[in-house]
Formats: structure tokens, sequence, C-alpha cells
């Protein structure tokens, strides 16, 4: 499961390399940003459910598929917000749909000019009689897929803002032309780090719908998609793993005959027969579901595990895990958190020769 509204690459300098029993230092900086280039109307970011303005027009807020409200007053910056959203009203249409299950939206109830959602945007300016489709380019749509909500500027029903799975796009001339409010909007959901930078290749995530993306080499603009292919057969090992142990695995990794497996619970179980039996557990106390792990592949006794948040429910006044390592193939675990700040931490991979651990965080 994944319940982060948003992702980070974060990569860590460790003063101790990670094969010494040295306690190591830990600071981390940021890599990347929460933009994908989808070849859309503009660059995209995560799904957002819910998109409204506030009564004068001077707001735009939106709501993101994972609960986080963000509003802002320039289309340029975001600001998290306590704002509720209204209830969704639809507008009253006197013709046909242009889509069997659209839904429409108008700026106020004296407006000519109703807007109608679906698989595309669409605008009437006869209540409904005929429709101009306003997103379509060769059967698809310039904004994405997955329309979840669309509202009108109470000010200027020229102005409407959509939600859709990529993010947030608005145009302000009636539909003729569409662009993404998606910068600064930090909703990137990675749920996976894939690989760091090596060569040509940059740092790989993954996102909750199996698409994968990458941060390139000189990239300063933009997630690029990439390959999914070693995304899905780690999903389908995962499956397979999980379903002859008998629990949910969350995270797993192999080197050599030495298996690591997480669980939803905080635990991690360690096999040094290739995964016929886990003679090695170790549970996080009041932690959250294990999420990924990297494992040396010239030390397999070397590895480091990354958690997600802790359940609001615990007791514990003790700083929370994210991240923790182990030198002697998971007969212990010491903490590296770090400064990393309290956010589920959601993929992890390491450059044994150079000490560095790249974790996706929560935020």
């Amino acid at each position: 499961m994944y319940k982060s509204a948003t992702a980070c690459v974060l990569i860590a300098t460790v003063a101790a390399p990670l094969g010494l029993f040295a306690q190591p230092v830990t600071t981390w900086r940021k890599i990347g940003n929460d933009l994908i280039d989808l070849s859309l109307a503009g660059l995209a970011t995560g799904p957002v459910d819910r998109v409204w303005y506030s009564s004068d027009g001077s707001l735009l807020m939106i709501r993101t598929a994972f609960g986080k409200v963000f509003a802002t007053s320039d289309f340029d910056t975001w600001e998290p917000s306590a704002a509720t959203p209204p209830s969704p009203s639809a507008a009253p249409v006197s013709g046909r749909l242009p889509e069997t299950s659209a839904q429409t939206r108008s700026a106020r109830p004296e407006s000519s000019r109703l807007y109608a959602f679906g698989k595309f945007v669409y605008s009437s300016e006869n209540g409904g009689t005929s429709w101009e489709n306003l997103t379509a380019y060769r059967n698809t749509s310039i904004i994405g897929n997955g329309l979840r909500d669309l509202a009108v500027s109470p000010s200027n029903d020229a102005e409407a803002t959509v939600a859709t799975q990529s993010g947030v796009f608005r145009t302000v001339d009636g539909g003729k032309s569409w662009s993404g409010v998606n910068q600064g909007l930090p909703n990137l959901p990675a749920i996976q780090l894939l690989s760091v930078p090596s060569g040509d290749r940059g740092v790989r995530l993954s996102l909750p719908d199996a698409t994968v993306i990458e941060w390139e080499p000189g990239q300063k603009q933009a997630w690029l998609p990439s390959d999914n292919s070693d995304y899905l057969s780690d999903l389908s090992l995962r499956q397979a793993v999980g379903s002859l142990q008998g629990v949910k695995v969350t995270a797993l990794t192999r080197s050599g005959e030495t298996v690591y497996l997480g669980t939803p619970d905080s635990q991690i179980r360690v096999s040094v027969d290739g995964g016929r039996t886990y003679p090695y557990g170790y549970t996080v106390a009041e932690s959250g579901a294990v999420t990924r792990f990297w494992a040396d592949p010239n030390d397999p006794r070397i590895a480091v595990a990354t958690l997600a948040s802790r359940s609001s429910s615990a007791l514990t006044p003790s700083p929370p895990v994210h991240v923790l390592r182990t030198i002697n193939g998971g007969a212990f675990w010491d903490d590296i958190t770090g400064n990393l700040p309290d956010a589920a931490v959601r993929g992890v991979t390491a450059d044994r020769s150079s000490s560095a651990v790249y974790v996706a965080t929560a935020r």
C-alpha cells in the first residue's frame, strides 16, 4: 500500500562506509522536482481529485488524491490549506450530455456558458443543445486521462480548472488553450526508487499506476517516462513469495542466497538459503510498513531497509524510524534516519563505492 501524498528523491552521504561498524552521520539533499513531462498541455504531477475557487475567484484550491489540500493565488506557488472542498454542484442542461456519464459545471446560474467533463472537457454556449470538445487531439486528452473534477471561476466564466490523474490544468480563454498549474505543487506520488545514476542513466522511480519515470543526467525541467519492465518483475515476485509464505510482502530483494523480506507490520525477515527458510526476524516497534530494501550485490550481509509512516496511534515518543542498515545479514539493524523529516520513505538504493544512499520520501 502507499499513503504518500507527495514524494521527492533524496541522497544521503554516510560518513562511515556502509560496511563499517562505526555509527554513521547522515545528511540529505534533494534530487529532481515534482514534475513529469508526459507530453500534455503542461508538465504533470500526481493525481488530484477535487478543485474549487474561493467565492471571489481570488484563490484556487485543490485536494490531492491522497487527501492533502493546497491553495494558490498566483497560479505559480502552492501553500498547504485547511479549506474543505464544497459539495460538487452540477449545472442544469437543457439538451444532451456530450458523454453519457459526463458531469456539468457553470460559474453561476445566470451564465450562458456550461462546461462538462468525462473523458474530455466540453463547453456549450446554448445550455447544452450543442457541445464543443476542448481537450481532444486525435482522440487523446491533452490534459491527461482520469478527469476527476472541474471548477469555473466565479469572476470569469472563461476561466476553468480541471483536476486530473496527471495534476491540475487551467484555461483562461474558454478552453482554446490550456496550461498546467503543477509547478511548485508537491504531489509526485513515487512509491519505489528503482535505480541510481549510472553512466548515461539517471535516477528512476515507479508510480502507483506502474509508470516508471527517470531524472536523466543534466535534466533541469522534469521527470521523463522510462521502461517499467523491472518494476513489473519485482511486483510479480513479491506476490509469488507472499503467496508461498502466507504473508503480504511489501518489500523484497535478493543478493546471492540472501533474501530480505518486509511486511506491512514493520517486520523484516531474512533468509540465507535462497528463501526456503527465514530464521532471522526483526520488528521495528510502532513503525510503518517496510517499503523497500537495497542489498550489496558483492556482500549480502550489508543492506538498507526503508519504512513508511508509523500509525498515528503510536504511543512511543521516540523519534520515528524510516531508514535502517544492517552489516551482519539482518541479525541487527541500526537507524540511519538522520535528519530526514518524519515522512514515509518509499524507495532506497545505494552506491557502495561512494557510501551514498538514495531514498524517495513522502516530502
